[in-house]
């Protein structure tokens, strides 16, 4: 579940690293289709990377809800079985 954002993240810095970079080999003025292409795999690492937490963080919750579920119904269980 934090693979997902954790390699976005690094998507992001690539990404804006490239950018960064190209603005700086053009002194100061780079060729906006470039920049534009470096900026929008920055932006797509980030989405990727966000929507593959969010879907984990889904899929943890809806684990735990499950599981609090079944223990829940095991102490009513226990419970009702004490005299």
């Amino acid at each position: 579940m934090l693979a997902g954002p954790l390699v976005g993240m690094v998507g992001t810095v690539i990404g804006m690293a490239r950018a960064f970079s190209a603005l700086a080999e053009g002194g100061g003025t780079a060729d906006p289709g470039a920049l534009a292409g470096d900026i929008s795999f920055a932006l797509l690492t980030t989405l990727y990377g966000l929507g593959f937490g969010l879907v984990g963080a889904v899929l943890v919750s809806i684990a735990l809800f499950r599981r609090t579920n079944r223990e829940k119904e095991c102490l009513q269980v226990h419970r009702e079985k004490v005299p």
